[in-house]
């Protein structure tokens, strides 16, 4: 058999080759465990946020829904006591109401007005009761009411009043407390475990009321629910019942009633409107009247909170969480990263097993260069001192001795001995029959004798 009969077409290798294996899905192992808590927490989310009415919603506390979060009960209740409900729908109707005196101005969406409209509240006269519902932190900083800090519930708990307010000694234990409010400046309640807070705001008094379950037509008849909202809302004869479900824009200047009887708007909105810093509004643009009372024009917006005010501090919480128990799960998953270190074997092992052994590491650090080259320096070390080649032999050197001895083309040689990393393994696979091919050629073929 001559060397040239070897043609490069020979030199495909005739083991078989191994079937892929199937793609690695170890990182399903990290990605499930995140998946499942993150399925959790947002269905968890989404069933609390439905069960949580939403308030702009038209049947949201509108004193004529009987819809289960309306207020027509609560409404009844009041028309059975003897009390006038007004119902509004604009927070300017509402000031201007609420400003003749002798009122309750019940607000059940507060953080849907302007935060102008909320600073006028201290415009008001001592005799009209301010009430309003389940106003955030952010809401009351903006509307520059004096109360600061409080609690959040996930759900709302019936507790006991603990206070000598008469409305709630009356009541009882109401399902009130979701909310609670912290530090006051003026207090002048704090019942329900701070879920009822009162407060002067300059001459009006304002009671923060933190669950809106005692107004609803589907809680009113819950424990001293009902006796609760009532009694809050009957202080007076007249009830101004804001009915709002939309975002509005800043206030607008508007004209003074040409009623002699009637009571004028506030400071605010009259003609002129007013100097006060907490809400600059322009006098140069007039209203068209009562009756038009949103036109005009305004001096400037509230400032823009800052970003992470706009969480409440139970969300950051939870988002803390969140992060340090990836933190945890990656330092209790952590592997080395980078191919296997070769390492003294602690005791004696069989050939096959050492070989297998390392084999399945390379193959699960999917270090197919490490194998490779590996294989490439066994190779070359048994190639060597059969052709006679010097062990700082260039590489062009044995390139062309072992394609002399062998047939092949050098190029064919120096990529099967020097070539680029394999893209998979099936490559890995065929370098390695190839290699093989290669030794079994070169080292003592005619003879069919290995060193």
């Amino acid at each position: 058999m001559s060397v040239r009969s070897a043609i490069p077409a020979a030199a495909t290798p005739t083991a078989p080759q191994q079937r892929a294996r199937p793609r690695d899905r170890r990182w399903l192992r990290l990605v499930i465990p995140f998946a499942v808590v993150v399925a959790l927490v947002t269905g968890t989310a989404i069933g609390h946020a439905m069960q949580e009415p939403d308030v702009t919603d038209p049947a949201f506390l509108n004193p004529a829904s009987t819809a289960a979060i309306g207020g027509a009960r609560l409404a009844g209740l009041l028309s059975a006591r003897g009390v006038a409900v007004q119902r509004v729908d604009r927070s300017s109707d509402a000031l201007v109401a609420a400003y003749q005196g002798d009122a309750t101005l019940f607000i059940p969406a507060p953080g849907l007005m302007h935060a102008y409209y909320l600073r006028m509240l201290k415009l008001l006269p001592a005799s009209t009761r301010v009430v309003l519902v389940q106003p955030s932190d952010l809401t009351l900083g903006q509307g520059l009411i004096p109360v600061r800090g409080g609690r959040s519930r996930w759900a709302t708990a019936t507790v006991a009043p603990g206070c000598p307010l008469p409305e709630a000694a009356r009541a009882g234990d109401a399902g009130v407390y979701h909310l609670s409010y912290g530090k006051v400046v003026e207090e002048t309640a704090r019942c329900y475990d701070g879920a009822l807070v009162g407060t002067r705001y300059a001459a009006a008094e304002v009671l923060l009321v933190g669950a809106n379950e005692p107004f609803r037509n589907d809680r009113i008849a819950e424990h001293g629910n009902a006796a609760l909202a009532g009694g809050l809302l009957a202080a007076h004869r007249r009830v101004v019942w804001l009915d709002l479900h939309r975002s509005e824009p800043a206030p607008r200047v508007i004209d003074e009633s040409p009623d002699p009887g009637q009571v004028g708007a506030p400071p605010s909105l009259g003609t002129g409107g007013s100097p006060d810093p907490d809400f600059p509004i322009s006098g140069t643009q007039g209203g068209g009247g009562a009756g038009d009372r949103n036109r005009g024009g305004s001096a400037g917006e509230p400032p823009t909170p800052p970003y992470w005010k706009l969480l409440p501090p139970w969300a950051w919480a939870a988002l803390a969480m969140l992060g340090l128990g990836a933190l945890a799960f990656a330092v209790a998953r952590a592997r080395r990263l980078g191919p296997p270190v070769s390492e003294p074997l602690p005791v004696a092992v069989r050939a096959a097993e050492t070989v297998e052994g390392r084999g399945r590491l390379y193959r699960r650090a999917k270090a197919r260069r490490p194998a490779l080259l590996t294989l490439r320096t066994s190779t070359l070390n048994r190639l060597r001192p059969a052709l006679d080649i010097a062990s700082d032999a260039p590489r062009e050197a044995v390139v062309e001795a072992v394609a002399a001895r062998t047939g092949w083309p050098p190029g064919h040689v120096d990529t099967i001995l020097y070539g680029a990393e394999p893209a998979g393994d099936a490559d890995l696979v065929r370098l390695a029959a190839e290699l093989d091919h290669l030794l079994h050629m070169s080292v003592d073929i005619d003879k069919g004798v290995h060193p």
